[in-house]
This record gives C-alpha cells, structure tokens and sequence, in this order.
C-alpha cells in the first residue's frame, strides 16, 4: 500500500510543478523523505540513493523556480516587472538579491547589450 501512496503523492507533486506551481517541488521533497522512511522499514536501501538524487533536483528546482530573475520566465504564469530603466525583475523586486544581481550586471553592459 505504501508504494501506492507514495506515487500518488508524487504524481501530485509532478502535476503542480508541470502546472506551474513552485509548492510542486516542496510537495516533492516531503514525498521522497516518506520514500526513505519506507526504503529503511522495508530494508530496501537502494530507494534511499533514488531518494537523496531526487531531493537534489527539487531543492535546486525549488531555489531556482523562486528566485529566477523575469527575463528568463517572461510569457510563462509568474507575476513579473520592470524596473524604471526597462530591466525585468521578478514579482519580488526589489527585496530579491538575485534581481539586484541581474539589474546590477545588467547596468553595467554598453548600450544595446542585453
């Protein structure tokens, strides 16, 4: 039953994060720890190798879904804006480091670069 379960939930996580939804990857990660608690009560440890490779690619998905400047999402569902000079940011400018980042190399180019 707990093979059943757990690929449910999984499934879930994969059609919000395919939906667009950043709580997919965090669903994910909740899912492959369940996947450890059973890879050890069922003595199946090759799940847990499975497991810590999967909750890599969530958490980097998770950090870089979150905090990717608005230049590379633009046309998708996320919130964007535009600073006064014409650089987007993400919805979370200006309290997001990684668009100071960006609008700061962004500046920094000769006109006409982008």
């Amino acid at each position: 039953m707990w093979p059943w379960l757990l690929s449910v939930v999984g499934i879930t996580a994969m059609w919000l994060a395919g939906s667009k939804r950043w709580q997919g990857w965090v669903v994910g990660l909740v899912c492959e720890s369940l996947w450890c608690v059973y890879a050890v009560r069922t003595a199946q440890y090759g799940f847990i190798a499975a497991a810590v490779a999967y909750s890599a690619v969530y958490v980097r998905n998770l950090l870089t879904w979150r905090h990717t400047p608005a230049a590379n999402v633009l046309g998708g569902t996320r919130e964007v804006g535009v600073t006064p000079d014409g650089i987007p940011v993400c919805s979370h400018w200006p309290q997001c480091e990684m668009c100071q980042r960006h609008v700061a190399r962004r500046r920094q180019l000769p006109k006409g670069h982008t």
